[in-house]
C-alpha cells in the first residue's frame, strides 16, 4: 500500500489525520514552554545520539537542560510541555523531539509530584514509553491512571478510547490488541483506529456492523480509502448506497480523487 504524506509510515495523509484530530491538540496548555525548550537544544542537537542509544554524555548534558527548563517554567505546564513534545514526535524526522521528551519524562517522573501519572496525559505517554523501549513504565502509567479514575466506568472507557487512538497514530497495531478486549469494544473508536493505521476495509468491517453508524464514520472510511490510492473500494462503498450523500461527503471524495490524480 502506498503511503501519503506526514512520513509516519501509517499510509494515510494529513487531511484524514486532521479528520480525526482531538479538539483541543491545537492549543495544548504549555506548547510555547515546549517550543522554548527545543530551542534551547537547537545548539547541541547535533552532538545529541539517536533516541534508542543516547550516551551517557549525551544524556547528562540533555538531563542537566531539562532540569534547568523545570526550573524556569511554572509547574501547572510542566504536563503540557511534555504533551507537546510528544505530539511533536509522531514524525520520524523530530528525532530531537522525541529525545527532549524522553529527557523530560525522566526527570518529571522523579519528581514526588509525577505529573505524567495525570489520567489525562496517560494515553499520550504510554503509546511513547513503548515506543521508546520503556514497557515497564508505560504498563504501570497506564495501572495508575486507571486506578486513579476510582472504577468510574465512562472515564475509564474515555481513556482507552484516547490510548487505542494514540497507539494508532504510531502505528502500533499490535499494541492495540494486546489491550483487553473489553477495552477496544468500542466500534467508533476502532474505526478511527484502523483508518489511521491505513486499514479501511477492516474500518469497514466495524462500520458494517453499527446499528446506525454516523455520517462522519461513512466519510472516514471513504477518506481512508481515497487517500490510500484505493478508489475502486471507495466507489464500491458509495455504490452500496449505504453511504448519506451530503455535501460534505462528495466533498470529502472530490478532495481524495484530486490528490490520487484521478
Amino acid at each position: 500500500m502506498p503511503s501519503l504524506g506526514l512520513g509516519l509510515g501509517l499510509g494515510l495523509g494529513p487531511a484524514l489525520s486532521a479528520a480525526i484530530v482531538v479538539a483541543g491538540d491545537r492549543s495544548k496548555p504549555g506548547r510555547k514552554h515546549a517550543e522554548r525548550f527545543l530551542s534551547s537544544l537547537a545548539s547541541i542537537s547535533t552532538t545529541i545520539d539517536p533516541p534508542h542509544s543516547p550516551s551517557s554524555s549525551s544524556s547528562s548534558s540533555l538531563d542537566r537542560l531539562s532540569r534547568k527548563f523545570l526550573a524556569s517554567c511554572p509547574k501547572s505546564a510542566h504536563a503540557g510541555a511534555l504533551s507537546h513534545l510528544i505530539s511533536l514526535s509522531l514524525s520520524h524526522s523530530s528525532s530531537l523531539s522525541r529525545l527532549a521528551a524522553l529527557s523530560l519524562y525522566r526527570q518529571l517522573a522523579a519528581s514526588p509530584h509525577f505529573p505524567p501519572r495525570s489520567p489525562q496525559l496517560a494515553p499520550d505517554l504510554v503509546p511513547f514509553l513503548h515506543e521508546m523501549g520503556l514497557s515497564p513504565d508505560a504498563q504501570s502509567l497506564l495501572s495508575d491512571a486507571e486506578s486513579r479514575l476510582n472504577s468510574r466506568p465512562e472515564e475509564i472507557h474515555a481513556l482507552y478510547c484516547r490510548l487505542i487512538e494514540a497507539f494508532a497514530r504510531r502505528g502500533m497495531r499490535e499494541s492495540i490488541f494486546l489491550l483487553p478486549r473489553d477495552r477496544r469494544s468500542d466500534d467508533e473508536c476502532m474505526i478511527k483506529a484502523f483508518c489511521l493505521l491505513g486499514s479501511p476495509a477492516e474500518a469497514q468491517q466495524v462500520l458494517t456492523q453499527m446499528e446506525s453508524p454516523s455520517p462522519f464514520h461513512h466519510r472516514l472510511v471513504l477518506q481512508c480509502y481515497g487517500e490510500m490510492g484505493m478508489t475502486s473500494a471507495m466507489e464500491a462503498m458509495i455504490g452500496s448506497g449505504k453511504v448519506p450523500l451530503d455535501t460534505v461527503c462528495c466533498n470529502v471524495v472530490l478532495s481524495c480523487y484530486g490528490r490520487t490524480g484521478c
